[in-house]
């Protein structure tokens, strides 16, 4: 379904939204590693990534998705040490990388344990030297939304600024009572992507998703995720959408 320049899928409930993304997912990268040898993945954290997470880390995805050739980033991190509760890579790591053979050298995480400066330096210059100097054209983007509108770590009011040719951030926003201070990647690095995925689900989004469909001033930071040259999805389970 089109809304506007939005395609939109319903799935009836979190499985089979989750169940979608991966069959998207094990495609796009089949067909990634066919052509170029390798497959670029920006994963976000969050509950509704969870059960896509758990469902990758088993067969059939496990075995279908040649993960050997998959490159792993993140779209944020907190401020936090890697072992944090908070962390988004604490939380990727024990869903789903750890329970699969990839390289070591194909896991691209946020170092923001050596501070916010030097963190936002060094994953600038690994998107930089992984996409040798181009913009960062990830095949494939995961994102979220929270029930403010805000995606990655970009938030309505939030410090966050963008320059062009940055494509990694600092930020800082006060969000549900957890860790402010977060490195996120920037829209130009989103908008470069080949595909990009919204995964939304719950009721509780369901206002959200109604004002995102419809803001025709982009009035969220969600609103501002249009990829210049590649697709972008919604999957939403019903509940998400049950206002559009």
């Amino acid at each position: 379904m089109m809304i506007g320049r939005k395609s939109l899928v319903v799935a009836e409930n979190i499985d089979e939204l989750a169940s979608y993304v991966a069959e998207e997912l094990t495609k796009l990268s089949l067909d990634s590693v066919k052509m170029n040898g390798s497959f670029s993945l920006a994963l976000s954290g969050g509950s509704t990534p969870e059960e896509l997470y758990t469902l990758l880390s088993k067969e059939p995805y496990s075995l279908l998705i040649p993960w050997k050739y998959v490159h792993v980033f993140w779209v944020d991190e907190r401020c936090v040490p890697p072992d944090d509760i908070e962390s988004n890579y604490r939380q990727i790591n024990d869903e789903l990388l750890k329970r699969l053979e990839i390289p070591f050298e194909n896991i691209h995480r946020i170092q923001v344990e050596l501070g916010h400066k030097q963190a936002v330096s060094l994953y600038q210059r690994e998107l930089q030297e992984f996409f040798r100097g181009s913009e960062p054209e990830f095949d494939l983007v995961i994102l979220g939304v929270g029930k403010d509108g805000h995606t990655a770590s970009i938030f309505s009011d939030s410090n966050y600024t963008e320059q062009v040719g940055n494509y990694v951030s600092f930020t800082m926003a006060n969000y549900e009572n957890r860790p402010g201070m977060r490195v996120t990647l920037t829209f130009d690095a989103i908008n470069s992507a080949k595909n990009v995925i919204f995964m939304v689900s719950g009721s509780e989004k369901a206002e959200i998703m109604k004002k995102i469909f419809h803001d025709k001033q982009k009035q969220f930071p969600a609103s501002y995720v249009s990829p210049s040259k590649g697709s972008l999805k919604w999957v939403l389970d019903r509940e998400a959408a049950e206002l559009l």
